[in-house]
């Protein structure tokens, strides 16, 4: 997805659209040559991926991912094929590129949707890790389960990522780089020539007279990434001509080694789940030593569809767990997550959405779902608490204020709503963000919960 050359305009190649399958890798391929891309491409599409019946290319408009559409164009029917364009606003000439990749997809015959994005960074997050985690978003919110998602990330990224992961402190998950298959959204992310280098890439180009666009930020020092391509790696290659190979095999034993750290820490989990479903028993988890405890944590987080803690936090997460006295319940939040304690067991939670305590919300159908800013509530939740209402009956949604009492089935009086939802073990941070009934103006329940 990296923009790299400057290019005005793009050459179709000659099109073998209607073909059904890719070809074979050739036999006759020497080991040590640099794997052919429109082999590399077909191999690891009926490799990791013989059942996907649509193939999505995240498409820039840059070299790399530019002669990835024209290579997938080439073979795929073009009903199995379209391209997804981020639009991520920062530079002036942003909606000229996603012009650009519209014409280059229509000169294909193919389909290009043009996604905007908000790639602004939250606190304690960089430039590059927010648009990032916005672009991988926005693609996953448009993968469906039977697409594939082709990246053109290439040999030279891998080394770059490495480095990176290296230089931020990383473990051996972030040792391992970019995998070459992973589940994203509802479908799989392939990213096929981890293994070619760039400038394998460049000659392909070259060779097909195609031209990408050029993103001035892909020579923007500022950032890591592009300071580790330009000042560092070429200084590294004069010394080790072979630097980006053997970064990108260190990756790949990384690699190795997380799987086996995750598949001990996955064993670990089953006997420190909690009381619910996602849950992790502290006690349990302070019986493990500690290198399985952060490996514990990690891996948990990470099944959990968020983004792992650096090292200070995971340990900072790791030590409140642990060791926090019994009556503390430990908050501790990340860019993109965040784990708390309540009665000796820990959640990991995505960030809530904002929500105004002093709202209220008129349900004017109760026979229709009630949207609400963090969650919609049908109308079977609202019939399980008040069961059949007059049409004239006034109902609203509100939320805790403190004080509420809830009053009993049978009419013999009312119990504090604080003490009822903690019994039926609602945590604290949930308290405020439930949905409270009112009717005619008298509180008559919480949604999710028993009436008392």
């Amino acid at each position: 997805m990296n923009q790299r050359s400057p290019a005005d305009g793009h050459r179709r190649p000659a099109s073998r659209a209607g073909t059904n399958r890719f070809p074979e890798p050739a036999m006759n391929e020497r080991a040590t040559d640099p794997p052919d891309p429109y082999q590399r491409l077909a191999a690891v599409i009926a490799e990791q991926a013989p059942q996907r019946t649509g193939v999505v290319v995240a498409f820039s408009g840059g070299p790399d991912s530019t002669l990835l559409l024209h290579l997938a164009a080439e073979t795929l029917p073009r009903r199995r094929l379209r391209a997804l364009h981020i639009h991520h606003g920062w530079h002036a000439d942003a909606d000229a590129w996603a012009e650009h990749c519209q014409q280059v997809a229509r000169g294909l015959g193919l389909r290009c949707e043009s996604v905007r994005v908000d790639a602004g960074a939250k606190r304690g997050e960089g430039p590059e890790a927010a648009a990032r985690e916005a672009r991988y978003t926005a693609l996953a919110e448009r993968l469906r389960p039977d697409e594939v998602l082709l990246t053109a990330h290439h040999r030279d990224d891998q080394a770059e990522t490495l480095l990176l992961a290296l230089l931020r402190g990383g473990g051996v998950h972030g040792w391992a780089g970019m995998p070459v298959c992973r589940t994203l959204g509802a479908g799989l992310h392939l990213r096929p020539w981890l293994d070619i280098p760039r400038d394998r890439l460049q000659t392909e180009l070259h060779r097909r007279g195609i031209e990408g666009l050029d993103d001035p930020a892909n020579a923007d020092t500022d950032y890591d990434r592009v300071w580790l391509r330009e000042r560092v790696l070429p200084v590294l290659r004069e010394r080790h001509t072979e630097v980006d190979a053997t970064l990108a095999r260190a990756a790949d034993q990384a690699g190795e080694a997380a799987a086996g750290v995750d598949s001990l820490a996955a064993h670990d989990f089953v006997s420190c789940r909690g009381t619910y479903a996602a849950t992790l028993d502290c006690a349990a988890l302070a019986a493990l030593p500690v290198s399985r405890q952060r490996a514990l944590l990690r891996c948990w987080i990470h099944r959990r569809g968020l983004p792992r803690p650096g090292a200070a936090r995971l340990e900072s997460l790791r030590r409140q767990l642990v060791e926090a006295a019994a009556d503390r319940n430990p908050h501790v939040a990340w860019p993109g997550g965040e784990v708390r304690r309540w009665r000796g067991e820990a959640w990991v939670l995505a960030p809530a959405p904002p929500l105004d305590p002093e709202a209220v919300y008129d349900w004017t159908d109760p026979r229709q779902p009630q949207e609400l800013p963090h969650r919609r509530v049908p109308p079977e939740a609202l019939e399980a608490l008040a069961g059949p209402l007059d049409e004239s009956s006034h109902v609203q949604i509100r939320f805790r204020q403190g004080g509420e009492r809830l009053p009993r089935r049978d009419g013999e009086g009312s119990i504090a709503l604080k003490r009822w939802l903690a019994d039926h073990g609602i945590p604290p941070w949930e308290r405020d963000r439930i949905p409270l009934v009112y009717v005619d103006g008298d509180l008559i329940g919480a949604i999710g919960v028993p009436r008392p």
